[in-house]
């Protein structure tokens, strides 16, 4: 999976670039713990990890925010791919400074 200009646009009309900077520090956090994990479990056998590794161990962790669940609650957003699109977008604009 790849975040593509669609999905920002997607992200953006629905609040959540707001979202990822009211809580800038919450989601920096859950995605560095996310990598962590990654690395740990792809380290061993000599490939980088990738932003998809990470993916599928960060959006379990945004599922469970209360901040990330009250957003959905009070946007009306039920799809779950708004999960997806959220740690896509947060591993982009953090990816630089999870691989340093």
């Amino acid at each position: 999976m790849a975040l593509t200009a669609a999905k920002v646009r997607d992200l953006e009309d629905r609040g959540f670039l707001r979202l990822f900077d009211e809580h800038g520090g919450l989601w920096e956090a859950k995605a560095r713990e996310a990598y962590a994990y990654a690395e740990a479990l792809v380290g061993p056998t000599g490939e980088p990890v990738r932003p998809d590794d990470v993916l599928e161990l960060l959006v379990p962790a945004l599922v469970l925010s209360k901040e990330f669940r009250s957003f959905l609650d009070d946007n009306r957003l039920t799809q779950k791919y708004w999960r997806t699109y959220f740690g896509e977008y947060i591993l982009d604009r953090l990816w630089q400074d999870l691989t340093r």
